[in-house]
């Protein structure tokens, strides 16, 4: 690897250029302890790479890499290895999470976490993605995962601080662990399970009628009867296993924030009259970040745009002749199953006439600086049990999602869309590639240089038999189940629309009539109708303009609430104070605002 330090300008800061060729010479000059040790190399040669021929990164001033390669197995590799050289501590973490491995690492905080993450089958759900693959894109992953080993080899105990401080050495990475962001993403997007939890714990002290007050789906939607709750309300259930809980309590920054959510829209007719488009994923703000952005080129290849450490390609981004954003489409794909049991033997279960017996699992799960733990689990033909299965209990809870399904039912090429990506020359090759995306719910806006514009979206819909989703199933009832998915071509989507714009918000993309909900709790409305009455005012779309549509933080929802909050009597003096203060309020949500906090 060879690079070298350049200026251009007295303020346009350091270009490092490294030039991935096949030998290491270490670059000359002193580092302090702290800073030096682990910290990446990012000038000089690299000799001994699993490498075809030369490969040229150069980073920007903003450290930006820009990979140059002959072909697309050399620049797999070294994305790959340039991954790892700034961000192989958030790859660990991210694969251990997805083998349910961090307590070896962080101890016993992370117990339960580990036993839910492999009752969720996510080591499974890795394992059969990377098996559906094909032999071409396998090929790549296997150059990308190269490329991370390189790294790891190259380091030997100069390791990132983190590997330093937790006292371990990073295994070497196989195929299957390039799947566990993509595990991890449709996991951490699941939609109504918070909700299905609480309904659980408090179904003996809410009414229905409550319950709908609370999870009102959508304003104006029409709400499935769900008439099973009442016998669900007068069931003996065990207590909720604390592993059910331990996504909420490990990692509070990955759920969604009240309000928060992704923009994207599309116009047709902007500048020159070419289509122009923007995209803001409004994931948590972390450290480091979870996007890293980079640009790929080798001969038929030039991508730039959004990458995700651990994953090979460009997630979010353009090609010459195409560009393309994504929102979250929260489908609701994560159901609890009720079934009642024998309360002298609580491992029998009915489900219609039938009396099954549950399936016994032990797991064993490692832990810093102790023993190994033991952990039982009970599965049913719905999925795993997620309360405590004990005597004089009348029932158990079963969690189903694309995790807990047979081998068969579901199968997922995500990766391969990822892959895809860079073959993509047009709006409609992006539609095309994306139906291989199955585990992840998103909306894709895309938009080509001939003008066309397009939006799909995409993920497996779950075909419900008897029940709506909204509150948990009576799974001993035999007549609620899950029949397939809905097909790709059923999803929402439209190919240049007669008004020449698309926009997404995370808003409710179907109506009433449609027979599939796909979800029951989408995002509210109000970010949708803020940008789509800025695109009305706009007149001739522009990028500057684009991007004060992105900084725009006026609240369309205070139109509407605040109306109303205003308009009762007010005795208190602090609430009449707030009162004020709204009043004067301009409805900017800006960090200094009196009104936006109240």
């Amino acid at each position: 690897m060879k690079g070298r330090k350049t200026r251009q300008g007295s303020r346009r800061g350091i270009l490092a250029m490294i030039c991935v060729l096949g030998i290491l010479t270490l670059a000359g000059g002193c580092k302090s302890l702290i800073v030096g040790k682990g910290y990446p190399q990012y000038e000089g040669e690299l000799r001994g790479l699993p490498l075809r021929g030369p490969v040229t990164v150069l980073r920007d001033g903003n450290g930006i890499p820009h990979i140059y390669a002959n072909d697309r197995h050399d620049l797999m590799v070294a994305q790959g290895f340039v991954h790892a050289q700034d961000r192989l501590w958030q790859m660990e973490t991210l694969r251990r999470l997805a083998c349910g491995r961090l307590a070896e690492v962080a101890g016993e905080a992370r117990l339960n976490l580990d036993y839910f993450a492999r009752l969720l089958g996510f080591p499974e759900l890795r394992r059969r993605a990377a098996r559906a693959l094909g032999d071409e894109e396998t090929a790549l992953l296997q150059a990308y995962v190269d490329g991370v080993n390189a790294n790891i080899r190259l380091r030997g105990k100069d390791l990132p601080l983190e590997f330093r401080s937790a006292g371990i050495v990073p295994e070497e990475w196989k195929v299957e662990d390039l799947f566990s962001f993509v595990v991890l993403n449709s996991w951490m997007f699941r939609e109504n399970y918070r909700a299905e939890l609480m309904v659980l714990a408090a179904r003996q002290t809410v009414e229905l009628q409550e319950w709908n007050d609370i999870f009102p789906s959508h304003p104006g939607a029409a709400l499935a009867e769900d008439t099973y709750f009442e016998s669900l309300r007068a069931l003996k259930l065990g207590p909720l296993n604390r592993a059910a809980l331990s996504f909420f309590e490990a990692l509070p920054a990955q759920l969604p924030a009240a309000g928060g959510g992704s923009n994207a829209w599309v116009t047709a007719e902007g500048p020159g009259g070419k289509p122009l488009l923007a995209n803001d994923t409004h994931v948590s703000i972390s450290v480091p970040g979870t996007w890293y952005l980079c640009h790929l080129n080798a001969p038929g290849t030039n991508i730039v745009g959004a990458s995700v450490p651990g994953v090979p390609g460009v997630i979010i981004g353009h090609t010459d002749t195409v560009a393309w954003g994504m929102t979250i489409l929260p489908i609701d794909f994560v159901d609890l199953f009720v079934v009642r049991v024998n309360p002298q033997n609580p491992t029998r279960y009915f489900v219609g006439d039938r009396v099954l017996e549950m399936q016994r699992e032990e797991m064993v799960i490692g832990l810093k600086g102790g023993e190994p733990r033991r952990f039982t689990a009970y599965r049913t033909i719905y999925g795993p049990v997620i309360t405590e299965v004990a005597s004089g209990v009348e029932g158990a809870v079963a969690l189903r999602w694309y995790g807990t399904l047979q081998e068969g039912e579901l199968t997922d090429l995500t990766m391969k869309t990822i892959l895809g990506l860079m073959d993509c020359r047009s709006a409609g090759d992006i539609v095309e590639n994306a139906r291989h995306t199955r585990i992840v719910g998103l909306n894709l806006l895309a938009a080509d240089i001939d003008g066309n514009i397009a939006w799909h979206s995409t993920g497996a819909v779950p075909v419900r038999r008897g029940f709506s989703g909204r509150l948990p199933a009576d799974g001993s009832s035999g007549s609620m189940d899950w029949d397939g998915f809905l097909p790709y071509e059923q999803l929402p989507g439209a190919v240049n629309p007669p008004d020449g714009t698309i926009v997404n918000c995370n808003h409710r993309v179907v109506t009433d009539a449609d027979p599939q909900p796909i979800s029951n709790m989408w995002a509210a409305p109000y970010r949708y109708e803020r940008v789509v009455s800025l695109l009305r005012e706009m007149g001739d779309p522009s990028v500057d303009k684009f991007r004060k549509m992105q900084l725009d933080v006026y609240s369309l929802q205070a139109e509407d609430i605040l109306p109303k909050a205003l308009s009762y009597p007010y005795r208190d003096a602090g609430a009449q104070e707030a009162v004020r203060i709204l009043r004067d309020w301009d409805r900017q949500v800006r960090a200094a605002s009196q009104g936006a906090a109240v």
